[in-house]
């Protein structure tokens, strides 16, 4: 029995603790010259979207997916869809390495 209960707890404090890093960097994107990742962030979805959502609007959508994510993970709703909605999200997060290394890599170690 305790096993179970600990296995439940180290599942719901791993939700919470991922909860607070996508509240994290999603609230980040709210202020431009906060977020480190802005300018990637609207490059890469102005190239996926193939321009249709403008920079300003998509930079505030994905803030908000982030965020929302982050309150489900942290208040355990629709636990299911919320990590099939996180595990895409985080798979296209690696877009920019294949599509944009040049920009991805622009900083040191990686010259």
């Amino acid at each position: 029995m305790t096993r179970i209960l600990s296995k439940i707890n180290r599942n719901r404090l791993l939700a919470i603790s991922i909860g607070i890093v996508y509240i994290w960097f999603g609230a980040l994107k709210f202020f431009p010259v906060l977020s480190p990742a802005d300018g990637l962030a609207k490059q890469t979805i102005t190239f996926l979207t193939h321009s249709i959502i403008p920079e300003n609007v998509s930079i505030i959508l994905l803030a908000l997916l982030e965020v929302g994510i982050g309150i489900c993970l942290i208040s355990n709703f629709k636990l299911k869809t919320v990590v099939t909605v996180a595990l895409i999200h985080l798979l296209l997060t690696f877009v920019p390495l294949l599509f944009f290394p040049n920009v991805s890599f622009a900083k040191a170690p990686f010259y």
